[in-house]
C-alpha cells in the first residue's frame, strides 16, 4: 500500500498531492464486537469534510459497512455506518478498516 503526502496552501487549497489512488492513510477503526444491534455510527474527523474518504476492510467481521463521504458546505463529518450481522447472543467477529482520504 503506497502513502503519499499533501500540502496545503494559506487558502487551504491542495498545493501537491503524491498520494497513491486511494488516498493517504487517515487511520485504522476497529469496529466492535460487543452485543449491540441495529445501525451505529463512527464519525470521522471534520477535517476530512472535503475529502474523499475510501475504506479498506483489512480484517472482515460480522458487520455490513457503509461510507457517508463529508460534505464541506454543510459542515457533515465523514461517517462510517454499521449493522452485526449475527445474533446478539453469539461472540462477534470484529472488523478492521483502514481509511484513507484524498
Amino acid at each position: 500500500m503506497a502513502y503519499g503526502m499533501q500540502i496545503y496552501n494559506e487558502d487551504n487549497s491542495l498545493a501537491y498531492d503524491s498520494s497513491s489512488p486511494g488516498g493517504v492513510f487517515v487511520q485504522f477503526v476497529t469496529l466492535p464486537n460487543d452485543s449491540t444491534t441495529g445501525t451505529n455510527i463512527f464519525n470521522l474527523s471534520s477535517n476530512y469534510n472535503a475529502m474523499t474518504i475510501q475504506l479498506f476492510i483489512v480484517s472482515s467481521g460480522d458487520h455490513d459497512i457503509y461510507l457517508q463521504q463529508g460534505n464541506p458546505e454543510s459542515g457533515q463529518n465523514p461517517k462510517i455506518y454499521w449493522n452485526n450481522t449475527t445474533n446478539a447472543n453469539f461472540l462477534r467477529k470484529p472488523t478492521i478498516i483502514m481509511v484513507l482520504a484524498k
